[in-house]
């Protein structure tokens, strides 16, 4: 029962991270260029403050399922879960060494080629936490 509610919780949030990093990949990020130059800081402080209460909690979601999955696993299991593990310590450390650090160089304005770094740098999350979802489901069968 404890592994079920845990595999649950692990896809229900990367369920939702994939959702919202391709709407943010093709949406919100690439409308970042038609903000007018006046307001981007205040924009940029806004995004970083109300994404992130969306994010942080599903990430540590994503991480604290992954981590008990792991722990609780059968040996058939465990490279799979080993996986999935290792995208979200590569998602985590991508979003805080790269991501994280392009947000902080747009906090005092627009720098249009910040904006299409955040962009083009931005496909490798959308990818790794795309594929979760094809290397999860077949552990619900």
């Amino acid at each position: 029962m404890f592994f079920e509610v845990a595999l649950g919780l692990q896809l229900i949030s990367s369920l939702i991270m994939v959702g919202l990093i391709w709407v943010i990949q093709l949406v919100h990020y690439p409308s970042f260029h038609f903000i007018s130059e006046g307001k981007f800081s205040e924009f940029e402080n806004f995004h970083a403050k109300r994404i992130s209460l969306i994010v942080v909690p599903v990430m540590i979601i994503e991480f604290i399922s992954a981590f008990l999955l792991l722990i609780n696993s059968t040996q058939a299991l465990n490279l799979v879960l080993y996986i999935n593990m290792g995208i979200i310590l590569c998602l985590w450390l991508y979003t805080f060494f790269v991501s994280a650090r392009i947000h902080n160089n747009l906090y005092d304005g627009y720098k249009k080629d910040q904006v299409t770094l955040l962009v083009k740098s931005n496909w490798l999350r959308t990818i790794l936490w795309t594929l979760k979802i094809p290397l999860l489901l077949p552990l619900f069968y």
